[in-house]
């Protein structure tokens, strides 16, 4: 049965190159074993999957516990990697690491949250991964302008716990 607060879409955005889009809650009641049906089913057509996991409302341990299993499947069918991991990813990411694969998974952009202490904006916004750099070992924030009134940005998380994981995905296989 499908949960109506979990939508896909499965989306040829390249030669062999596909973009499986979630969208809503990730809990108990998603069938994942629908979502891996229809990956597989492109299997003669498929050398990789882009996973954008932007859209994801709320997740919880029933979900996450689906969700590694769902991707260890994905990873003997076809190449992995994510386009857009939004907050809430980042999150579970950086206490399950494996939440977006093996070491060595390739993750284009990442949701960052930041917050303007002089206005009180809040801003979320996606940043590739290759422009996050290394300060002394660890990932860094880099510096962001707030779109209303210019002043510098500051990250509104734990900003080494947050990005911890990506010293994990970098790693090798």
């Amino acid at each position: 049965m499908s949960d109506p607060t979990f939508i896909y879409t499965i989306e040829e955005i390249g030669t062999g190159i596909h973009e499986l889009r979630l969208e809503g809650t990730l809990n108990e009641d998603v069938n994942l074993g629908e979502v891996a049906a229809s990956v597989i089913s492109l299997k003669e057509h498929l050398q990789s999957l882009s996973i954008d996991l932007s859209q994801i409302r709320m997740i919880n341990s029933c979900g996450i516990r689906e969700w590694i299993l769902f991707l260890e499947d994905m990873a003997t069918v076809t190449k992995v990697q994510f386009s857009r991991v939004g907050k809430l990813f980042v999150e579970q990411a950086s206490t399950v690491p494996n939440v977006l694969g093996k070491p060595g998974t390739h993750v284009y952009s990442i949701e960052l949250p930041y917050y303007c202490t002089k206005c009180d904006a809040a801003s979320n916004i996606f940043l590739e991964t290759s422009k996050i750099p290394l300060v002394n070992g660890q990932p860094k924030a880099p510096q962001k302008k707030c779109h209303r009134c210019g002043e510098a940005l500051e990250i509104d998380a734990f900003e080494e716990e947050y990005l911890s994981f990506l010293k994990y995905m970098k790693a090798k296989k």
